[in-house]
């Protein structure tokens, strides 16, 4: 019994050692592209239209944070303040841009097709906003990042990771982002 809580814990420290998202480096790219799946864009009226998502094209250009968040209430909240802060702070949107990745494999069974509604939603509200929803948990597999979590990527215009964070965001944290957010938009 002993060995396997030893070899628990070394897995769990190799998971922690291989993330791929490391400070100064860039996201990894991802692709997520299928029926009803992507990048979520809007059409004629309140219609909306999934078109092939990488994210070589997007995370480029503009400083930017990228919120991979489960389908979960519980994830939503954990990331609350930093949402709130964010758009509080109402910053230039020719130098300011949020991704929102939704894992939608991460939903509660039987509570899917409301989670996408409530998603869309948010595309027709959030118009400075890129929405990308991905039900097979590619960003989370190829981020690395925790299931059932509220994770966000800080990167400056070149792509490059600045700040990641998963789980709960205290007051503290989301100001931390707003001050290097700020920084980096006006070096």
């Amino acid at each position: 019994m002993r060995v396997v809580g030893v070899l628990i814990g070394i897995s769990i420290a190799l998971s922690a050692v291989a993330s791929p998202l490391v400070p100064g480096a860039p996201v990894p790219p991802l692709q997520i592209n299928g029926p009803e799946r992507g990048l979520l864009k809007r059409g004629v009226g309140a219609s909306l239209t999934y078109q092939p998502f990488d994210s070589r094209r997007v995370i480029p250009g503009k400083v930017r944070v990228t919120i991979h968040m489960a389908a979960r209430p519980g994830a939503k909240s954990d990331g609350q303040r930093l949402t709130d802060a964010l758009a509080a702070a109402k910053l230039d949107p020719s130098q300011f841009q949020v991704l929102v990745v939704l894992a939608g494999d991460d939903c509660i069974f039987g509570t899917c097709f409301l989670v996408r509604g409530q998603f869309e939603d948010q595309v027709r509200e959030h118009r400075a906003t890129v929405f990308v929803y991905d039900d097979q948990g590619e960003g989370r597999a190829r981020w690395g990042l925790p299931r059932k979590a509220f994770t966000a990527l800080l990167t400056d215009r070149d792509g490059r990771i600045v700040r990641a964070k998963s789980g709960v965001f205290s007051a503290a944290d989301a100001q931390a982002y707003l001050r290097e957010i700020r920084a980096l938009m006006n070096p």
